[in-house]
């Protein structure tokens, strides 16, 4: 579960395995400086077979546990790939068609939600409000939900576009999901995953987390503002749902990557569908599938996801051409995994290691300025939605806007603004900045109009 504004995750050829282990190391521990992260799990996958699988901190600081590579953390969103994996054998079997109305097998959804395919609620272009996003939600954590509850939260709201008009990063969508796979298959969720993926694949630590079980190995979750950590605030598990309440390890993740390499989950030709940029209107497309973020790098394709959930980050980061992935799990929120498993891929694919960021002579001054102006009131959380085009509105609504300033506002003020690139693209000032809130690092890339308005801002780690 991923705020608005989060970014919109080794093998050398390994006889020198342990300088490879030394970098990792290297990088790991950089990360923790950054994050205080109490712990990190790493696996390295190379053709389905696992190069390097490490823990490192401590899976619970109060009982100094370290963590290990069978380190059971909650994975967030990682779940969704999972989720729609679940529809698409379904659509296999011919259960179900991606462009039927949810409605056609959901009729006891609200009125709101005719028209909503399941594929746009695959792909995040259902248009339907996320329940993450509406203020309530916040102060209903610590209570139990039903998917109902979280569906007629939504239904309520004045959906942010018309159905296929756009994207937009959406909880909502895969709670009905879940209610879909529980549909057809006469089961509920977690009985479905046990049945379908985790038990055929012997992924035997991975599992619908629950408070109550006992887990052997299981990471407490930890929260840190202004630089202390703390335990992470309780949330009930009926929230997150299909949407995000998986847990796993990072020798169980990599089970799953091999084999979405051979036909054990789907047929390849099923599999590549989930890996297709969504189709917007007007014939744009978005890089994201069915529960997998989709990029191409300097030609590389990655395919990857990242989880957010309190007390935990999580990221999985996949090179099919290369067959190397990279899974990195943290058991503190904003723990910045997918900075990290990027970084990871980078030792060995070059067009995928992050870019060394120079600051570069500021030409438009006056750009920065209002850049930066627009993110402080950001922060605040008093952003003048006027400064925002039309499209651009609809997508940070104030809603977003407050659960996002939240959560970067907990990482402390603003210390740092610096051009490192000014670009245009498509009549668009494209305009990046190295910032620092508190003590850690992040970029903004603003996207600003000719006149002055902003269409596009994300915060990347």
């Amino acid at each position: 579960m991923r705020s608005v504004f989060a970014s919109l995750l080794l093998f050398l050829p390994f006889s020198a395995l342990a300088q490879s282990e030394a970098d990792v190391d290297r990088l790991v521990n950089a990360q923790v400086a950054k994050t205080g992260s109490p712990a990190y799990s790493i696996a390295i996958v190379k053709d389905g077979k696992i190069t390097l699988a490490k823990g490192y901190g401590y899976a619970n600081l109060e009982t100094g546990t370290p963590a290990t590579a069978e380190t059971v953390y909650r994975i967030g969103s990682v779940t969704k790939q999972f989720s729609a994996t679940l529809v698409m054998q379904l659509v296999n079997e011919g259960k179900v068609k991606l462009d039927d109305p949810v409605t056609k097998h959901l009729p006891e959804l609200p009125k709101a939600f005719e028209g909503v395919t399941v594929r746009q609620i695959l792909n995040h272009t259902s248009g339907i409000k996320s329940y993450t996003s509406i203020p309530s939600f916040g102060k209903r954590l610590r209570e139990d939900a039903t998917t109902m509850d979280m569906v007629n939260m939504a239904a309520t709201e004045k959906p942010d576009f018309k159905p296929g008009e756009q994207w937009a990063y959406n909880n909502t969508g895969y709670i009905l999901v879940g209610m879909l796979v529980e549909k057809l298959s006469a089961k509920p969720y977690a009985t479905v995953l046990q049945d379908r993926i985790t038990s055929p694949l012997k992924m035997e630590q991975t599992r619908v987390s629950r408070h109550e079980e006992i887990v052997k190995n299981r990471a407490s979750g930890y929260a840190t503002e202004r630089g202390k950590l703390s335990n992470a605030q309780y949330m009930s598990l009926t929230w997150p749902y299909a949407a995000g309440a998986i847990e796993s390890t990072v020798v169980d993740l990599a089970k799953w990557d091999a084999a979405l390499y051979g036909e054990a989950v789907l047929p390849q030709a099923v599999l590549k569908q989930m890996w297709e940029p969504a189709k917007l209107a007007g014939g744009k497309t978005f890089g994201y599938g069915f529960g997998w973020s989709i990029a191409n790098e300097k030609g590389v394709q990655l395919i990857d996801h990242g989880g957010d959930i309190p007390g935990f980050n999580s990221y999985i980061g996949r090179v099919p051409g290369k067959k190397t992935t990279v899974i990195v799990l943290s058991n503190v929120e904003g723990g910045r995994s997918e900075d990290l498993g990027r970084k990871i891929l980078g030792l060995t694919i070059p067009e995928l290691a992050p870019a060394e960021r120079k600051v570069i002579e500021d030409k438009d001054p006056a750009a920065t300025k209002f850049a930066r102006g627009v993110l402080e009131s950001a922060l605040r959380g008093d952003l003048n939605m006027d400064l925002l085009t039309p499209e651009f509105q609809k997508i940070l609504t104030p809603e977003r806007l407050k659960d996002a300033s939240a959560g970067l506002g907990s990482l402390g003020t603003l210390q740092r603004f610096d051009l490192v690139e000014a670009k245009e693209e498509n009549g668009m000032r494209i305009r990046t900045y190295l910032i620092k809130l508190g003590t850690t690092e992040l970029t903004a890339v603003f996207a600003l109009t000719k006149d002055n308005k902003v269409a596009g801002l994300q915060i990347r780690a």
